[in-house]
């Protein structure tokens, strides 16, 4: 798999399977969705973010936990995706948004490093 991990701050445009492969090389992955008042907030391992597909053969990102009988934990589904990277130091993080609907979500992903305070 090509190194995808060298990226400066700036708007990148990824097809679903190319920003799995991008999340794949971190070891932690997290999804924000609202603002400081109120949000919802995932964290997981990055081996839980795949790629499936759906009933009509759409690909979609989603995340399982361990026990794929719980559902979904989160899914975005479109063509590609939009990932305006504000921060490169430590891991990546910024704003994804599909091309399938108005959803922005707040995204990092970082390799463990003993840090907790991500």
């Amino acid at each position: 798999m090509t190194d995808m991990t060298n990226f400066e701050p700036g708007r990148y445009e990824f097809t679903l399977d190319k920003f799995v492969g991008l999340v794949q090389q971190y070891d932690q992955f997290s999804i924000r969705s609202g603002d400081d008042s109120s949000f919802v907030l995932i964290r997981v391992p990055t081996k839980w973010v795949k790629l499936e597909q759906g009933a009509a053969g759409e690909d979609f990102i989603t995340c399982r936990n361990k026990r794929k009988r719980d559902g979904h934990l989160f899914e975005i589904n479109g063509d590609k995706v939009i990932f305006e990277i504000k921060s490169a130091i430590g891991g990546l993080e910024g704003y994804l948004k599909s091309d399938l609907g108005e959803a922005v979500f707040y995204v990092s992903m970082w390799t463990d490093s003993g840090d907790t305070d991500k």
